[in-house]
């Protein structure tokens, strides 16, 4: 059986909660950062039993439990589409309002003043259905920046953007695949890091760092996607989780950046919620740790950690301890 870990099932951006079926019985933890209910989520803590066996059990923050009825369960069952059905029909929710969200982005103003690129050559050119018209004022003051997709201009329906490498995610993540060494991860990093710095000048929250929105060409590495939201659950920061957006920072962006470089050392993706927990260890492990800090001050900024990438990358070249 895989790890408990991995089975979790996350609930809505409006109630962050996890559950799991196991043997039978449905488990439901609402997400507390710093909790008894967090370290059983990810097997700090035995998941408690009660007796008689109910139906289901609801974990409180401090790790109490109580029964759900059989009503209870069926409930949460219906609205986060525990079963194969379900999921099936979340899928087509989503694929209808992303359908929805492109034909309006593609009727706003500022969509319909970009130039229009005739015949656009796709093994240049990557096309892509935007999601909003924030998006795409986001890709125009993103133009000229360093390790940032590039806007050239629409289709009738699409936005038009440089070519810039494949995602990380889907290149990297399958058995059959020569994977590059320690060197092309930091000048991954370093590009990235310097990415998100160029953002920031400009006041512009990616929101969404993940091996997915990671595009890397050899040892280049370039940020793509700039919705702006939502958050993959793997990489919220910790005082977003407690606080909601309004405490989202720049900080925030930095600590999705730091699971990245997990990524990059790792080859795989941290789970939801798993983002505190990952090993500190290894290429980028001081780095990391310094991301993935619960205070957000005790991060470093995007620029701050460029530089510290660089100077890893220049001591070590030297013959000296990195960071």
């Amino acid at each position: 059986m895989a790890k408990l870990k991995h089975l979790w099932y996350y609930g809505g951006d409006a109630d962050e909660q996890a559950l799991v079926i196991v043997d039978g019985v449905l488990y439901q933890i609402p997400y507390v950062v710093n909790s008894k209910g967090e370290e059983i989520m990810n097997e700090e803590l035995p998941l408690p039993t009660l007796s008689p066996e109910p139906a289901g059990i609801h974990v409180e923050a401090d790790g109490t439990a109580r029964p759900l009825t059989s009503e209870e369960v069926a409930a949460l069952k219906t609205k986060y589409f525990l079963d194969r059905e379900g999921h099936e029909k979340q899928a087509a929710e989503i694929d209808a309002a992303y359908e929805r969200e492109a034909a309006e982005a593609v009727a706003t103003d500022v969509f319909q003043s970009l130039p229009v690129i005739a015949d656009a050559d796709e093994t240049k050119y990557y096309l892509k259905a935007p999601r909003s018209g924030k998006e795409i004022r986001n890709l125009l003051k993103a133009q000229g920046l360093p390790h940032v997709v590039q806007l050239v201009g629409r289709t009738a329906d699409k936005v038009v953007l440089v070519r810039a490498g494949s995602d990380f995610g889907r290149t990297f993540f399958r058995p059959d695949v020569e994977y590059p060494g320690p060197a092309t991860h930091r000048l991954w990093a370093i590009d990235l890091a310097d990415g998100l710095s160029a953002l920031h000048a400009k006041d512009i929250f990616h929101r969404d760092i993940t091996v997915f929105n990671a595009l890397v060409d050899g040892d280049r590495a370039t940020l793509c996607d700039l919705e702006a939201g939502p958050t993959s659950k793997a990489v919220i920061a910790p005082e977003v989780f407690t606080h909601g957006n309004e405490a989202f920072t720049d900080k925030s962006e930095v600590f999705a950046l730091g699971a990245l470089l997990w990524c990059f050392t790792q080859q795989s993706a941290p789970r939801p919620y798993r983002a505190r927990y990952l090993e500190r260890t290894g290429q980028f492990g001081s780095l990391i740790d310094r991301c993935l800090q619960v205070d957000p001050a005790k991060r470093p900024t995007a620029a701050e950690l460029a530089q510290l990438l660089r100077e890893e990358k220049a001591g070590e070249a030297n013959g000296t301890k990195g960071v």
